[in-house]
């Protein structure tokens, strides 16, 4: 028999669909939601909606501390919905609220509580983050890691189950979505001149964290040395960094690189997915990254990565399938990746994926996880 399972998350991002499709399917699910789409970046939420195979219920906002929020109705919840397990988010209030439930609720259910953090924001968390976790966890059954870096330094400092299951996505499925979009792709091939090239593209925010300008800075070096790479920055700015396009563009300006990189804004849907098919090598040399499930992506339209140590999805990287970098140099060297390439094709078919293992393994496994706790 399926056990009850309530989750509390704040919302639903395009690449963390299957994971909660699954969980939905695996056990008795319902699903509480704090609000629709990111904070730090807006999708088109109903096409995300369109995709989910449950109907998430959201809940009401009561207060607001600063940029802390807390919403009602988990407790009440909790008690009439009688579950087996509880998933939360993190170290917030929301979390305190389940363990207040089952304070009061004769069921003795456990908590899980679903953590993204990078081991370096594991290791310089502080203030009231740090104090909430540090307590908190002790009332925690599991603890749902996005890395094994992590994982390991949670293991030295708790004593607390943990499951692994980085921030990726149903391979079969995204990758039928890359293969629509290849006839999109050999169309952009053609427009850019782009065959016999060799194509790096970022995706992601055009904030300070994402480290940016240090890529581009990097990119304008290397791109003197050899002429046939190209660089694709697909995002937009952040309101906390509305002069950040501008920044790029005087770069790029600077290094007379305008051939070179282009900016091509905020994409979804087939329009991105083109950019997955057609970029060879993703960049993402962030100073801040929780995770990284562009990484994920890239691996599985069949690009080489090339992730900061302090991205969590720094570990989907092995020797085969790019590498790991130490944003700490002055600049990114691209001379051993670039040694990997062969030239972009006129026309693109599916590449074969890069990802070192399975979303469906990953997945039975958490699902086996969570019935033993």
């Amino acid at each position: 028999m399926k056990k009850k399972l309530i989750i509390f998350h704040p919302t639903i991002a395009p690449y963390r669909v299957d994971f909660f499709n699954d969980l939905y399917e695996g056990f008795l699910t319902e699903i509480f939601l704090y609000y629709r789409n990111l904070k730090s970046q807006k999708f088109n939420y109903e096409e995300i909606e369109k995709k989910f195979l449950f109907i998430p219920h959201y809940m009401k906002k009561m207060i607001s501390f600063g940029d802390r929020e807390i919403y009602k109705g988990s407790i009440k919840e909790i008690l009439k919905g009688k579950p087996d397990i509880v998933i939360v988010g993190e170290y917030g209030f929301g979390t305190w609220a389940v363990v207040v439930a089952r304070v009061l609720s004769k069921r003795r259910f456990k908590i899980i509580s679903i953590c993204d953090d990078s081991e370096k924001i594991a290791v310089e968390c502080d203030g009231l983050r740090k104090f909430s976790r540090d307590l908190l966890i002790r009332f925690l059954d599991g603890l749902i890691l996005c890395s094994y870096n992590t994982e390991r330094w949670y293991k030295k400092y708790f004593k607390i189950e943990t499951f692994v299951f980085p921030i990726i996505r149903n391979e079969r499925e995204f990758r039928e979505e890359l293969r629509k979009a290849i006839p999109l792709a050999n169309r952009k091939i053609r427009e850019y001149a782009l065959g016999k090239k060799h194509v790096f593209v970022f995706i992601g925010r055009l904030v300070k964290e994402k480290n940016v300008e240090y890529l581009v800075t990097s990119f304008i070096r290397a791109s003197r040395q050899y002429k046939d790479i190209r660089l694709f920055i697909i995002g937009e700015e952040d309101n906390n960094y509305s002069g950040m396009k501008d920044r790029l563009n005087s770069l790029i300006d600077e290094g007379q690189a305008d051939e070179q990189i282009q900016l091509l804004g905020r994409l979804e849907g087939d329009e991105l997915n083109a950019w997955f098919n057609i970029g060879q090598v993703l960049v993402l040399p962030s100073v801040y990254e929780p995770f990284g499930a562009v990484t994920n992506e890239a691996l599985l339209a069949g690009q080489y990565v090339m992730v900061s140590k302090n991205a969590g999805s720094a570990g989907l990287v092995n020797q085969k399938n790019g590498e790991i970098l130490d944003i700490y140099r002055e600049y990114i060297d691209f001379r051993e990746i670039i040694g990997r390439l062969n030239p972009l094709p006129e026309q693109l078919e599916l590449r074969e994926s890069k990802m070192p293992y399975s979303y469906n393994e990953l997945m039975n496994g958490l699902k086996k996880w969570m019935n033993e706790l």
